[in-house]
Formats: C-alpha cells, sequence, structure tokens
C-alpha cells in the first residue's frame, strides 16, 4: 500500500512537471514551435491525455491546474476555463474508465471535440461577445489553424504522457487505472 502511495505522488508530480515544461514550451517567445505566428496548445493535449490514462477524479485535479493555466494563456478572467477543464476531466475520466479503450485514435477523437471546444469558447469570450467585426475571419485564420496545428502536434504529447504512465506503474503497457 506505501508503495501505490509513493508511485502516485511520484507519477503526479512527473505529471505536474510535464504540464509545466509543455506550458513554458507553449508560451516561450523563441521556442521555435511557432508556424505562421500559430502555436500549438499542447497543454490541452497534456490535459487531454492524463486524463485518458486516469481516474476521473484525478482527471478533474489536472484539469483544474491545465485550466488555470489556460485562463493565463488566453487572458480570460482566472478560473473560466478552470471550471470547463474540471467538468471535461470528470467526463473524459469516466468515458474512458467504462466506455472506451485508451489508444492513439482515441486519444485524437477526444483531442479534436476538447480543442473544437475550447477554442470555440475563446472564440466566443473573445470575438463575438466584445463585437469583433470579422468573427469569421478570426475562427478561420487563427482558431482552425490553431486546431489543425495542435493536433499534428498532439501524438507526441500522447506517447510521452503514455510512457510515464506505464513506467511509473509498472505494468508494462497494461492500463489499470488506480
Amino acid at each position: 500500500m506505501e508503495t501505490l502511495r509513493f508511485k502516485d505522488c511520484c507519477r503526479f508530480i512527473v505529471y505536474i512537471f510535464w504540464i509545466l515544461v509543455l506550458y513554458a514550451i507553449e508560451q516561450a517567445p523563441g521556442a521555435g514551435i511557432s508556424v505562421m505566428g500559430i502555436r500549438p496548445l499542447l497543454v490541452i493535449s497534456a490535459f487531454v491525455s492524463i486524463s485518458l490514462f486516469e481516474r476521473e477524479y484525478t482527471a478533474m485535479i489536472f484539469g483544474i491546474f491545465c485550466g488555470f493555466l489556460i485562463d493565463l494563456s488566453f487572458g480570460t478572467p482566472f478560473g473560466c476555463f478552470a471550471f470547463v477543464f474540471c467538468l471535461m476531466g470528470y467526463i473524459l475520466g469516466v468515458l474512458t474508465s467504462y466506455f472506451y479503450n485508451v489508444n492513439i485514435f482515441s486519444f485524437l477523437a477526444f483531442d479534436l471535440f476538447v480543442f473544437t471546444f475550447i477554442l470555440f469558447l475563446k472564440f466566443c469570450f473573445l470575438y463575438l461577445i466584445c463585437g469583433y467585426d470579422n468573427g469569421l475571419y478570426a475562427w478561420n485564420m487563427i482558431c482552425l489553424p490553431t486546431i489543425f496545428y495542435s493536433l499534428l502536434i498532439s501524438p507526441l504529447v500522447f506517447f510521452t504522457n503514455r510512457f510515464i504512465s506505464y513506467y511509473i506503474r509498472g505494468n508494462e503497457g497494461e492500463q489499470n487505472k488506480s
């Protein structure tokens, strides 16, 4: 029992460190991952992959943490996306615990849904509600390329999180949510 708690603590510390590294890479001006002014949303990919590998309550905690980072990144009021990510973490945790197997295809499907939903909320909060005249232009030139670029990069995040989850748990690739 003591070893299980130690492994859980180690896994959570590694996850937090991994999320902070991805956030730093995502926000660094000279990181070189920006293509034509579009940066991938690596924190969202990390959140989705952690939610797929962990139980719903753990996914909610990491959802709140990632949501606060997204709030800082998007410049929205502190806590808006934290609440949304908390709910999405619970839903993703329940779906993968009881209904879906975790593989790259389910990850990409959930990732596409979360990217689209979060960027649609950002679009509503920052463009539509504020009365931005060229809303369709902003969606086509900012939001859609961000979704596609983030999806292109997200398998790297998924495979890294899968390695972290399996390596620290020590179950050699079998999915066993503890």
